[in-house]
């Protein structure tokens, strides 16, 4: 049944003829009288009386009209939602990714995400380095990526937002043979070795491994990645890692102790954020809202494992 039919039959109901319902409508008396008649020969039935003076509703129509008054406002409702979520869907959010994001932040995140956006579509492209990602949001190749790192400084055309700042920490495997201490300094592994991630080659680790080589040359710093491998390469070498709590294993055998930096340490503090474009559109808005949701209960867990 056409519903701009029935919208007719209310409006030629309310009007109490066909002539004024027809001026309200726009189109001619004919046209409209046209619409009521297939209308009753749908549901096999006169709705209306004609008069002289005008139309009346017969008891089969006014059984009709109010059973349209109830069910009009629900189906324009339906229609309202069912159009809300036509926009949304076939939209979707190209997500940088690399090693270090992927494994501590961005699968809780996502998660997250698609719980309250299920019509949105997550897309992930690999690629390596902080750089080649702020180019690719630049040239709108992706739409967000993860910076793991220090001091994140926003620019003309993208935005960093902070989801973490914490201390940085040594991961001590069971295997490893060292003295336990409540907080330990890099002169307590001159001559040592200690375990990077090879996402260090930006922001806070970058700046770890330069200083390390410019004032400690004799620590030796063993890159690996920060996955099951990389946690497997760390118990076999027996060699603390240089981490943060967020991406520490729930693993018991993995003991945690602060690592204390000296003085003239730029950033002390290692920082997670998400980038992206300025003044980009609402489902980036909503994914950078749901980052910032997830993270405070990531980070929060973390804090208290």
């Amino acid at each position: 049944m056409n519903i701009k039919y029935l919208i007719s039959f209310l409006t030629v109901a309310d009007a109490g003829s066909i002539n004024t319902a027809a001026l309200q409508m726009f189109i001619s008396p004919s046209a409209l009288m046209k619409q009521i008649n297939s209308v009753e020969g749908e549901v096999g039935t006169a709705l209306l009386i004609r008069g002289k003076k005008g139309v009346m509703l017969t008891e089969a129509g006014a059984a009709f009209y109010a059973g349209l008054k109830d069910l009009l406002p629900a189906y324009e409702e339906l229609v309202k939602k069912t159009k809300q979520i036509g926009a949304r869907s076939g939209q979707r959010i190209v997500i940088g990714s690399w090693s270090v994001a992927c494994h501590c932040v961005l699968p809780q995140i996502i998660n997250y995400f698609q719980l309250r956006h299920p019509d949105v579509e997550l897309v992930f492209r690999n690629i390596p380095g902080i750089e080649e990602m702020q180019r690719a949001l630049e040239q709108r190749e992706i739409d967000a990526t993860f910076s793991f790192g220090g001091r994140s400084r926003a620019t003309a055309r993208l935005d960093y937002i902070t989801l973490a700042r914490e201390e940085p920490l040594l991961l001590i495997p069971s295997t490893c043979n060292i003295r336990m201490k409540r907080e330990y300094t890099l002169d307590d592994f001159e001559g040592s070795t200690l375990v990077v991630t090879d996402g260090s080659v930006s922001g806070w680790f970058d700046q770890f491994n330069q200083y390390v080589q410019k004032y400690f040359p004799s620590i030796r710093l063993y890159t690996t990645s920060e996955n099951e491998s990389g946690l497997m390469d760390m118990q076999r070498l027996a060699v603390p890692c240089v981490a943060s709590r967020s991406i520490i294993p729930r693993d018991s055998s993995y003991l945690t102790v602060p690592l204390k930096l000296p003085e003239d340490f730029d950033d002390p503090l290692i920082s997670i954020d998400l980038i992206c474009r300025r003044g980009d559109d609402p489902k980036i808005q909503e994914f950078v809202q749901s980052a910032q949701e997830a993270a405070r209960i990531i980070w929060f867990s973390s804090r208290v494992r």
